[in-house]
């Protein structure tokens, strides 16, 4: 496996959402800080030519540096990437830096981009850098089984609970897998995402 410079990324936040998820992601970025050395990766269940919105709209009302990922971007602390509509997007680790791999596939489960996809992908993610995975609001199951991989291999992971959610569908598949260490609603969650990073 490729190492990774530590003076780089101090830590990988990668979030999953569907119905409902815009103003849940809102909710949960406008309140967490941008803290140094994080980036975080975001699958929003979205057609192409809506995720470029939902983008803008975040980096208009956050502190955060908020875009659409591009295949090959390079992640960089205090950013935000938001996976396009109709493409996978995966974290991958190229040339000593985690970067980003967006392409066009097939469907998983039906999704295009596919919350499963992205949370695996954090495969390649050396041992040094902290990982949390974020399940929030939205139908079906897409993100329960990635979840569930990201705590497995030692990663903080936090699911959306009941009480906030539009959709308790996702959130939910993650809670009864076990794969949700924290359930909490997303008004508590950036509160649980901080205090966790700044260890």
């Amino acid at each position: 496996m490729d190492t990774v410079h530590r003076e780089s990324v101090r830590a990988l936040v990668v979030v999953g959402a569907s119905t409902g998820g815009p103003k849940a992601l809102s909710d949960l970025f406008v309140h967490l800080p941008a803290l140094g050395g994080v980036a975080c990766c975001i699958v929003q269940h979205m057609p192409a030519g809506f995720t470029a919105n939902l983008a803008k709209r975040l980096n208009d009302t956050t502190a955060w540096t908020v875009s659409e990922g591009r295949d090959g971007d390079i992640l960089k602390p205090g950013s935000v990437y938001v996976a396009p509509g109709g493409l996978h997007m995966r974290v991958s680790v190229e040339r000593n830096h985690l970067c980003l791999s967006v392409r066009k596939e097939e469907p998983v489960r039906g999704h295009q981009p596919s919350v499963d996809v992205l949370f695996h992908s954090t495969a390649c993610v050396p041992p040094h850098i902290p990982l949390v995975g974020v399940l929030l609001t939205g139908m079906g199951r897409d993100g329960a089984e990635g979840l569930s991989y990201i705590r497995k291999r030692g990663g903080f992971t936090v699911a959306e609970s009941q009480e906030s959610a539009v959709i308790y569908g996702m959130p939910k598949a993650a809670v009864e897998n076990g794969a949700a260490m924290v359930v909490e609603p997303v008004w508590k969650i950036p509160d649980v995402l901080e205090k966790h990073l700044r260890r």
